[in-house]
This record gives C-alpha cells, sequence and structure tokens, in this order.
C-alpha cells in the first residue's frame, strides 16, 4: 500500500509528523518521498526474512 499524503515540500518539511500519522494508523514503515526503489526493496526483504 503506498500514496502521497501531500506535496513533495510539504513531506520533507514536516516528515516527522507525517511519519507519525502513519505509524498511529497502524503502519510499522513510512518512507520519504525521495527513497529509492532499491531501498523499499532492501527492507521490505527484511521484513520478509529473505535479505
Amino acid at each position: 500500500m503506498g500514496g502521497t499524503v501531500a506535496a513533495p515540500l510539504e513531506l520533507d518539511k514536516n516528515w516527522p509528523e507525517i511519519e507519525r500519522r502513519f505509524r498511529e494508523m497502524g503502519f510499522n514503515r513510512a518512507f520519504r518521498v525521495s527513497t529509492t526503489a532499491a531501498e523499499v526493496v532492501k527492507a521490505l526483504k527484511e521484513d520478509l526474512g529473505i535479505a
């Protein structure tokens, strides 16, 4: 599941608040807009125990 909840500049300025909101909604991870696909794949592999 993914998506953008705000404009990129707002995301960057308010990242701690945005990450907190996602965690409060039950997400165990949230990525900044600047996160690369390789970083996401690495995190997913770690989550699945195949890293």
